[in-house]
This record gives C-alpha cells, structure tokens and sequence, in this order.
C-alpha cells in the first residue's frame, strides 16, 4: 500500500497477523517501506542494480525514527542511481576497517565450523603461522607481497609442507571474504594456484611394522564404539585416517 507517511500512523498501526507493507509516497523518500507484523516494524529499502534486486534494512520504529529513515533512503536512491550498490559498499568499508585477523575469527566462525569437519586444523594454522605476524594488519593492506613474504619467512624456520597448507587456508579465507562478504573487490593471491606450490610435497614411506599393529590394535579395545571399529578397520584395510 503507498501512503504518505507520517510519525502517528507509524506509532498507531497495528496488525493481527502475518505482514503488511507501506509505501511511503512523500518526495523526501526514496522507496522506502515500513513492513509491519505483528510484534515488529522495521525500514526497509528495495532497489534495482545491474538488473539484480535488493533489499536493504534500514532499522526498525521507533528507533529509527521516520525522519532518520527516508533521510537514509535518500541517500541510498542517490547511490544507486549513479550505479553504486549501496550493500557493497557497506561491505567494502568495514572490509577498510577489519584486520586481517578481525577477518579469520569471522571466517572461522561463520564458514569454517559449519561447513568444515576439520575446521579446528584451520583455527589452529591461522592461529600458529598467519595471526602473530599479519593479525594486526588491516584487511585492505592484504597483498601478494606480504603473503609471499610470509611464506618465505616460515620456510628460513624449516617448514615445509606446511607452508602449502597455510598458503590454501589463507587464500581460501580470502576468496570468501570477496564472494561472500565483498570485503574486498578481489582475492590479492587468487593467482597462486595450488598446482604451483612453493614447496613440494613428498609422500610419507613409514610404514608400521606388525608389532606396532598389534600393539594399535590392543590398545584400543578400552574404547567405546564406533571409535574402536574405526581404528580396527583402519589396520584391515591399510588406510590413514
């Protein structure tokens, strides 16, 4: 519904249930809607860019007040039209205000534990190798050099597959600071590809002996199930794990 807005009608109106959406139709707006439910009433800007739609929240009544909220909505109308999205520009500016670490317990936290099994291996190489030395550094000051110098300093201490490791867990926290936070307009090492790795890797030929099969196999009988099956089938079939 479009309506001129005004602060007694926002105070007042009520809904039952389910949602209902105002339009506020006066000139110093800029599609601005006041979405009202049944417990909440809240701002909220939609918009059109590069052909994508947008929405954009603004607040909520009464604590952005009417005049708060089609002031804000007047800007981000004056954005758009002059091609800017207004989400990724908000993005981009606290991307200039994080630090490098600032954006790992983000990644760790919103990424790495909900998708990652072995997340707890990620925390720890970014806490051990990338965080006491580039922690502090802001976001936007993340560059190939400094990257490369990084690498470079963990292979003088004697490193060495590990410096792969912390290499793809770098740049994949980058990558999704770009793709799903637009931190950053683009990855400053997605052109180190992993089929270019700066160490090579070597596999492992240690190889345990049948004592030492024995002595694994023995040894996990005190556990609880499904950990000593795992471990028994482990030494059956010759898999790490």
């Amino acid at each position: 519904m479009r309506k001129a807005l005004t602060d007694r009608f926002c105070r007042t109106v009520k809904v039952e249930e389910g949602r209902q959406e105002f339009v506020d139709a006066s000139p110093n707006a800029w599609n601005l809607t006041l979405r009202v439910t049944a417990t909440t009433k809240s701002w909220q800007v939609r918009y059109r860019i590069r052909g994508k739609r947008q929405r954009k929240h603004l607040g909520t009544f009464p604590s952005t007040s009417l005049k708060e909220a089609r002031a804000a909505s007047a800007e981000i109308g004056g954005l758009v039209q002059r091609g800017v999205d207004p989400k990724e520009l908000e993005a981009q500016t606290r991307g200039s205000e994080m630090t490098l670490q600032d954006l790992v317990v983000e990644y760790v936290a919103e990424h790495c534990k909900r998708h990652q099994r072995s997340w707890r291996e990620t925390e720890r190489i970014f806490e051990n190798w990338v965080v006491p030395t580039l922690g502090d550094l802001p976001l936007v000051d993340v560059n190939r050099g400094v990257i490369l110098e990084l690498l470079h300093d963990l292979e003088k201490v004697g490193l060495t597959t590990q410096v792969n490791r912390v290499l793809s867990q770098i740049k994949a926290c980058l990558t999704w600071a770009v793709e799903e936070r637009e931190y950053l307009p683009v990855n400053p090492i997605a052109t180190l590809h992993r089929k270019k790795r700066r160490v090579p890797e070597k596999s492992r030929t240690r190889i345990l002996s049948d004592r030492e099969l024995k002595a694994i196999w023995n040894a996990v009988e005190h556990l609880s199930e499904p950990s000593r099956s795992f471990v028994h089938t482990l030494v059956l079939t010759g898999q790490r794990r």
